[in-house]
């Protein structure tokens, strides 16, 4: 199925909703990133089937901007550092459920994506050793924890009270 979208779309193509969708391979998702060079927003909410490959595949999209991996509870923190290398253009990425990323992927990603405005981290099995990074990140202005139990009250202070770009913090 991806492969007859990346051939009709090339260039044109800028943005793909796969959320939910079943019916793709990570061979099928490294032929579509690859084809479609301008691609800047990429959803694969839900995609509980994918795992480090299909991330190692989005790391070929060198424009992504926009990704959203909610659900995607195979993807590890080997998988999120594929993406953090490959795509140094993010500003949002939405990893809520992603029950095998954890502070290593996250430092991963606030090292090589400086440009993060977004980041939803909801139940992840974070601790507060990832907010370090975090507070790295300049340009944060959209940070979700919903959920994160490994990340207390003096840590939350912390990080509202260091990180001046944050203008919206879901920290519950």
């Amino acid at each position: 199925m991806l492969n007859v979208v990346s051939l009709a779309c090339k260039d044109a193509l800028c943005s793909i909703n796969l959320s939910r969708s079943r019916f793709f391979t990570n061979i099928g998702l490294s032929s579509l990133v690859s084809s479609c060079f301008n691609l800047v927003e990429i959803d694969l909410s839900n995609g509980v089937e994918l795992n480090d490959l299909a991330a190692a595949a989005i790391a070929e999209a060198k424009n992504l901007e926009k990704l959203w991996l909610s659900r995607c509870k195979l993807i590890t923190d080997m998988g999120i550092g594929c993406v953090a290398v490959g795509c140094r253009k993010l500003r949002l990425i939405c990893l809520k459920w992603c029950l095998k990323v954890s502070d290593l992927g996250l430092q991963l990603l606030a090292l090589k994506c400086k440009e993060i405005r977004s980041l939803d981290l909801s139940y992840l099995q974070i601790t507060e050793k990832c907010l370090p990074s975090i507070l790295q990140l300049q340009h944060l202005e959209d940070l979700v924890l919903e959920g994160c139990l490994g990340i207390d009250d003096n840590a939350l202070s912390t990080l509202q009270q260091s990180c001046k770009s944050l203008k919206v913090g879901t920290l519950t």
